[in-house]
């Protein structure tokens, strides 16, 4: 099987060692999608970030040929779970 790694232009730099996403046969991996504008700012607002977070994932899946419409499962973190209904 041929594993095909993908770094995304135009996304946040990631902090480790890994890449934006990943193919693996027909599947795709995404990892370290954030709130977070290229440039480094985080918006103050929780649907801010949720937006651009989902764009960036839109990118990652793209550039390794997937698309929203196949995702199975997205895993959220939260610092202030009130904010959850956002």
């Amino acid at each position: 099987m041929t594993i095909e790694r993908y770094m995304v232009d135009g996304e946040v730099e990631p902090v480790s060692h890994y890449c934006h996403s990943v193919r693996a046969g027909n599947l795709v991996w995404v990892s370290g999608v954030v709130g977070m504008r290229a440039d480094g700012t985080i918006p103050g607002d929780t649907v801010a970030q949720f937006d651009i977070a989902m764009d960036a994932l839109d990118a990652c899946l793209r550039a390794a040929g997937g698309k929203p419409e196949h995702v199975v499962k997205v895993q959220v973190f939260m610092t202030d779970i009130s904010e959850r209904a956002s």
